[in-house]
């Protein structure tokens, strides 16, 4: 299992409160989950729920010295897509706010990997926010994003330059011709899978403008954009403002809007869950942990037979031996079946007890009656004793199973759940190693760039042109995002882009200062530049060639991250090579799809490691066509 949803914030609420509404909206969305209502009220302290074949439930609770309060209810269950299990938790100090955490594990992507499948807002943080207004340290987190006006300017840069927010922090600047509230409604529906993990807020235009001139461009939301501020915003540094993605106009214009909502769904949950727990909720959680382990061992240990059908089964026993005359008004009133206490769970064991009563009661008030009637003794006892002892046993060893259940499934999913951290993290260790090795290679470009920069100074020098040794370069700017490169394509007139956009940009997710997307964009120049080069007549031979040797004023790229093609088996083998047979028009290929095994290598890191595949068709007609950039294609060793 994966995490795959995690939200915790604050409630300035009393403490006490906060415990008991929480548990109540927990027995409320067990009761109204949608195609699986579940008996929430059966729900207790300490007293493991079996709500079905494929569902359990639990409620814990730990009262501290210190006079703080703790709560947390599990569900663990299984549907067609596998084993998900939601945690709520409850903290409340004795002192200081009451803290609400929800956790979502869901089954990995691809079993084995720490990939998590997209794991929708469960109801139960969605109640929560509505009765709770929650904050993340300064942050408002709801289902409306808050209004800004200019007297709110200064304390929404407090939210944006907090160092203690864990989630993002999308800001909406004004849009000149459109109402504010008609605003807020399209803000508000894009970030409709942010609710709980982000802050929202959208600014008027005296507050845009006003927030620009307080932060500085660098830092600025420019009107009918949002902005996604990750925590801690420095605006005095203009390299900080990478960190802060711009969402364009264009972009909100023209994308599909439920390919955007998540989008910056995704990129909240990966920032909630990459963020670190903060110790105290950690040592509460091994708390708690220990808590629930301890419950389901004792609950094995225990004996769990039902009082109601052990009391009736005594009182069977007792009026088989020393039998009474049966009156009219017992004659009359019908055998009612015992009353679960309400503290019991509604287990198959209880009702099958219940009823092996009623059979057993029954069958010693028939014995009564035949011998108040005709005066012989019915020999019954020996069928009732021997009822009596098949249902302690059924009952007995019905329970041990069932406890024997509910212990395996939560050692499965304690082991699930360390699995999926063991692969996350083993996913996390590789891309950092590969990031390693990127920065390395880097160095290495650098050192060689400013080697040559100081030879070519050397040589000015030589000619006597010293004006020219300190000038600096033109500033080039390159993308900020996979967005950014996708809209600056028309820049790159001998390239065809016609692979998926939506593949590309969700690259985005992984690449949070850009570095993938100028890459890719650098990749793409040169490219461009090689097809220039050959309509120019300066250059005759392939990328490869030209990578190598690239001819004076035309844009390069190192060669050691270019692939001239694929291997004999990934070209030979259909689930390697459909993958990499993308589009072209039937000018090139009649079918519309060619192979394209020449890629660019944009960086290494895990799984992901992004690609640019391309085919070259200069020969034809002048023109590269790119039919794929986003995530590794699968190879025998991915695979």
């Amino acid at each position: 299992m994966v995490l795959g949803y995690r939200t915790i914030f604050d409630v300035h609420q009393p403490g006490h409160d906060v415990l008991e509404r929480t548990v109540r909206e927990f027995r409320y969305w067990l009761s109204h989950k949608p195609h699986r209502q579940y008996d929430g009220d059966a729900l207790e302290f300490d007293a493991p729920l079996r709500l079905g074949e494929d569902a359990r439930a639990l409620l814990v609770k730990e009262d501290c010295a210190d006079g703080s309060a703790s709560i947390r209810a599990t569900l663990s269950e299984t549907n067609e897509a596998g084993a998900w299990t939601t945690r709520l938790t409850t903290h409340a100090p004795r002192h200081g706010h009451p803290q609400i955490w929800i956790d979502v594990d869901g089954p990995a992507l691809n079993r084995g990997s720490g990939r998590r499948q997209w794991v929708s807002t469960p109801n139960l943080a969605k109640n929560l926010l509505k009765i709770y207004e929650g904050f993340d340290s300064l942050a408002s987190l709801g289902f409306r994003p808050q209004r800004v006006f200019a007297d709110d300017v200064d304390q929404l840069i407090d939210v944006i330059c907090d160092p203690d927010r864990r989630g993002l922090l999308y800001v909406a600047g004004a849009v000149e011709d459109r109402p504010l509230e008609q605003w807020i409604d399209v803000v508000a529906d894009l970030l409709r899978d942010t609710v709980g993990l982000a802050g929202a807020y959208v600014m008027d235009p005296a507050a845009t403008a006003l927030l620009s001139d307080q932060l500085g461009s660098s830092h600025a939301v420019p009107a009918g954009t949002i902005r996604t501020f990750r925590r801690g915003a420095d605006p005095a540094s203009l390299l900080d403002a990478r960190r802060h993605r711009i969402l364009g106009g264009s972009r909100l214009a023209t994308d599909n809007p439920r390919a955007l909502q998540r989008t910056l769904g995704a990129r909240a949950r990966d920032i909630t869950i990459a963020e670190p727990l903060p110790r105290p909720l950690l040592r509460l959680n091994t708390r708690l942990e220990e808590r629930t382990n301890a419950v389901m061992l004792d609950r094995a240990e225990t004996d769990t037979r039902t009082p109601s059908a052990a009391a009736q089964a005594e009182s069977v026993a007792v009026e088989a031996e020393a039998p009474t005359p049966v009156t009219e008004a017992a004659k009359e009133t019908p055998i009612q079946p015992s009353t679960r206490p309400s503290t019991q769970p509604s287990t198959a064991a209880a009702e099958a007890a219940e009823a092996i009563v009623a059979e057993a009661t029954a069958i010693t008030l028939f014995a009564a009656e035949v011998r108040n009637a005709t005066g012989i003794e019915p020999d019954h006892q020996g069928l009732v004793d021997a009822v009596l002892r098949w249902m302690r046993a059924g009952i007995a060893a019905e329970t041990r199973e069932q406890d024997q259940a509910g212990i395996k499934a939560r050692l499965t999913e304690v082991t699930e759940r360390l699995s999926g951290a063991e692969a996350a993290l083993s996913d996390v260790t590789t891309r950092l190693e590969d990031e390693q090795l990127a920065h390395a290679e880097t160095q290495d470009d650098l050192h060689e760039v400013d080697t040559l920069r100081d030879v070519l100074r050397v040589r000015l020098f030589e000619l006597d042109r010293h004006d020219l040794v300190w000038t600096p370069p033109v500033s080039t700017i390159g993308p900020e995002s996979f967005s950014d490169v996708l809209d600056r394509l028309g820049e790159l007139p001998h390239l065809v882009f016609t692979g998926d956009e939506a593949i590309t940009r969700a690259l985005e997710e992984n690449d949070t200062l850009g570095v993938w997307a100028r890459k890719s964009w650098d990749a793409l120049a040169a490219v461009n530049d090689y097809a220039r080069a050959k309509a120019d007549g300066v250059f005759t031979g392939s990328v490869d060639s030209y990578l190598k040797d690239t001819p004076p004023g035309y844009v390069g790229y190192p060669q050691r991250r270019h692939g001239r093609d694929e291997s004999e088996l990934v070209k030979n083998r259909a689930k390697f090579r459909v993958p990499r047979t993308l589009p072209v028009p039937t000018a090139i290929d009649p079918s519309g799809r060619i192979f394209m095994g020449s890629h660019f290598k944009i960086i290494q890191s895990g799984l992901i490691s992004p690609r640019l595949h391309y085919h070259d068709a200069t020969a034809a007609n002048g023109t590269v066509y790119v039919g794929y950039l986003g995530p590794h294609l699968p190879t025998p060793h991915t695979n």
